[in-house]
């Protein structure tokens, strides 16, 4: 079955960008809620994809998350190099997610694979919030390892990850 292997591609996107936010965010509550925005963009962008059912007219949204994520990093790192906190901006955190579900939504408009569109979605958003929370835990781990600013770690990785995510 070629759901699961493609809904764990699809997810690699919140597993790479949450490695990165995880080196400065803390809190149990706020790595629910992001993890929960991870899953919970992904399974409705890949629903309204397939409600949508027109991969020509929305197939470019692809590629827009990867390059808005790599602005965000350029961002981060400036703002850090001026001595100012706007990696962890609740507006900007909480809008990664939702840019980051544009390739679920392209997905979701070509075809669902073999399976009844709802079970594609969950299943879809269930991977995105696993590797959201694998990501996450992995950042924090990284941040706790290596002796840098976490602005620093934060801003390379987002590029890193915009690069990855482009070439992927």
């Amino acid at each position: 079955m070629i759901s699961l292997p493609l809904a764990l591609l699809l997810s690699l996107d919140s597993f790479v960008v949450c490695i990165a936010l995880g080196t400065f965010v803390s809190g149990r509550a706020t790595r629910r809620r992001l993890v929960l925005a991870f899953g919970g963009c992904d399974a409705l962008a890949t629903l309204a994809g397939a409600a949508h059912g027109s991969l020509a007219t929305i197939g470019w949204m692809g590629n827009a998350g990867p390059a808005l994520l790599g602005v965000y990093g350029i961002a981060v790192l400036l703002a850090g190099w001026w001595g100012r906190a706007v990696a962890g901006d609740r507006r900007v955190l909480f809008a990664l997610p939702v840019l980051l579900s544009l390739d679920n939504l392209a997905v979701g408009a070509g075809s669902t694979p073999g399976v009844p569109t709802a079970l594609w979605s969950a299943m879809a958003g269930l991977a995105s919030g696993t590797m959201a929370l694998a990501g996450l835990v992995l950042g924090e781990a990284l941040t706790r390892r290596l002796r840098m600013p976490a602005w620093t770690l934060t801003g390379t990785s987002l590029l890193a990850a915009a690069a990855v995510l482009v070439l992927a």
